[in-house]
């Protein structure tokens, strides 16, 4: 007659050896730093720590925002035509290893002066106008960054600036131009995706000894 408990052993050993084996878990954790700045700011982004697992992959996102003003001032005897504008930012990367520039016309210029905007906009002679500017996100500034995690890796920090620009044209007439008035603001956040390799439970490893003794028990019983 066969003994159920041969069953019952085997069963508990195979489960405790699946148990002890488990599969790797993939997880992420993202840092955010905040951007305040009239032309271009330092940030220090926090390495993934190595001690958390394997880094499998790197993502970075910038949004950022201009706003402030401009004046034009025309000093000769003819009109002057204010054009239109453009502004970006651009985050790069310091040290041996960055992957580089990243950069992209990613703001929107949206003039808020009255009626269409200063697109177009006449300077009679001698005259000077100011005009307001808001830029909004169209779509953050992101990049897959996976190839070059090992830059990422480490307990110290990676040094990057983010560089913001405003520009405006004019033509005819003889004109100063003042921008010092525009400011920046967002953020950058840096996502870091890792796998770790999990830790069996009290339970686990209990199930796991279980299933070992019993094999032990038979093995003594065929002796």
């Amino acid at each position: 007659m066969k003994n159920p408990l041969n069953k019952l052993t085997i069963i508990l050993a195979l489960a405790g050896g699946m148990a002890v084996s488990q599969a790797q878990t993939s997880v992420s954790y993202t840092n955010t730093y905040s951007i305040s700045a009239d032309n271009f700011q330092i940030l220090n982004l926090n390495q993934f720590d190595p001690l958390l697992g394997t880094l499998t992959g790197v993502s970075f996102q910038l949004t950022d925002l201009l706003t402030g003003s401009f004046n034009v001032y025309n000093s000769a005897g003819s009109s002057a035509t204010v054009h239109s504008s453009s502004d970006y930012g651009q985050f790069i990367f310091l040290g041996t290893g960055a992957p580089g520039t990243l950069s992209t016309s990613m703001l929107n210029p949206i003039p808020t002066t009255p009626a269409t905007g200063f697109a177009g906009t006449a300077i009679p002679p001698t005259t000077s106008q100011t005009f307001l500017v808001t830029s909004t996100s169209l779509s953050p500034l992101a990049a897959d960054l996976s190839s070059a995690a090992s830059f990422f890796t480490g307990t110290g920090t990676v040094s990057g600036y983010v560089v913001d620009n405003f520009n405006v044209s004019v033509s005819g007439g003889s004109y100063s131009l003042d921008s010092a008035l525009m400011t920046a603001s967002g953020e950058a956040a840096i996502t870091y995706f890792y796998s770790v390799t999990s830790t069996p439970e009290p339970s686990t490893l209990a199930l796991a000894g279980l299933g070992g003794l019993g094999l032990w028990r038979q093995f003594r019983r065929r002796k």
